[in-house]
């Protein structure tokens, strides 16, 4: 059994296909196009270690039978929600699957190399962008926890670090949206992640992980609050995409302190600018919202040092705004947060307003 995890040879987790068909033609279809793209291919059809071959992740991605993907279905969905497995899925073949996970699941009666070619190259963009990303935090974590050790305030109620992770349907839409929240409520614990205090980092994947498994508040307690309503709904009438997976969240302050914004000393050392204009680069995000309100337009100044807020026709300022920095795109904007959006009952208002203006 080759263990993946810890890469060797010819393996490595951007360019492995790992392969499960037992019909010699298909695979030689699929191995044709690995071939092409440069990618190689771990075939567990033929390993003997093949019943547990496929937990030797991370693969770029896995191209399976119905029938060994039904007969593995519960473990592939506890990897992917509870193990934070991110790798897609390609089923090829005549039966039904009664349910399944448009996120992480191709199903294809018969391989289309056209279409498959293309999943691929998808799928090895993302793969390296969300490396990026992991490589950005490990710089930010590290950084940041010096700067937090020098403010010798306690960290006790100080949450782990809000880290993105590019989800599959992001890759597959346009235009690319990224929404800014607040700050989280209470996200992985305190002590910046860690225990009572941080003598070492987090793990910048591992909080990656809780990202991608948390999927845009799909299993929530609040998935219903106005806050997700209106991400999904805006995110789904930009792009006319159905999936849950649409879209990118991010927050202004990457932490909360006790379930609210911190201040003073610990805010100013968790605020790194670097970070967002990376970030929105790393994504390449087309369409840039701040859900933040007026009252935290100086959180998105010290995100965004120099950032100004410009006057839309037609609309108060403190209401909405377009937010002109360089590295953000064009169709950037700031809002109300969506609680105050349904309480002043605005919420579907404002969010035709914007998707009128991105439509310009």
């Amino acid at each position: 059994m080759t263990v993946l995890s810890h890469p060797t040879g010819d393996y490595t987790a951007d360019r492995t296909v790992f392969l499960h068909l037992p019909d010699e033609k298909t695979r030689a279809i699929v191995r044709s196009v690995c071939d092409r793209l440069g990618h190689s291919v771990f075939d567990a059809t033929i390993s003997p270690d093949r019943e547990t071959d496929w937990i030797a992740v991370p693969y770029c991605i896995r191209v399976l039978d119905t029938k060994w993907f039904l007969a593995h279905e519960k473990d592939i969905q506890h990897h992917h929600y509870e193990e934070g497995d991110d790798t897609v899925e390609i089923v090829i073949g005549q039966d039904a699957i009664p349910r399944y996970d448009p996120r992480y699941l191709i199903k294809m009666n018969e391989v289309e190399p056209t279409a498959l070619t293309k999943i691929l190259e998808i799928e090895k963009d993302r793969f390296e962008r969300n490396r990026s990303l992991t490589d950005l935090y490990t710089r930010f974590i590290s950084e940041t926890l010096g700067r937090l050790r020098s403010t010798g305030e306690s960290l006790a109620q100080l949450s782990a670090p809000f880290l993105l992770s590019i989800p599959p349907g992001y890759m597959s839409v346009s235009p690319k949206v990224m929404i800014f929240g607040q700050q989280t409520h209470g996200w992985c614990g305190g002590s910046f992640g860690r225990g009572s205090t941080p003598d070492e980092s987090p793990v910048e994947w591992e909080l990656q992980d809780e990202y991608r498994c948390f999927n845009l508040g799909e299993w929530y307690d609040h998935r219903s609050s106005p806050f997700w309503r209106f991400a999904h709904d805006l995110a789904s009438r930009l792009t006319g995409s159905d999936r849950v997976d649409s879209f990118l969240w991010n927050n202004v302050i990457k932490c909360d302190y006790g379930r609210a914004a911190p201040s003073g000393k610990i805010l100013r050392a968790i605020t790194d600018p670097s970070v967002f204009e990376r970030e929105i680069s790393i994504a390449n995000a087309d369409v840039v919202v701040f859900v933040t309100g007026p009252n935290y337009d100086h959180h998105l100044e010290a995100a965004f040092p120099g950032s100004v807020l410009v006057e839309v026709p037609g609309e108060s300022p403190r209401s909405l705004a377009h937010v002109e920095y360089p590295i953000l795109p064009r169709l950037s904007f700031r809002t109300y947060h969506p609680n105050y959006l349904s309480r002043a009952k605005i919420f579907d208002q404002t969010l035709g307003r914007l998707i009128q203006l991105c439509a310009t």
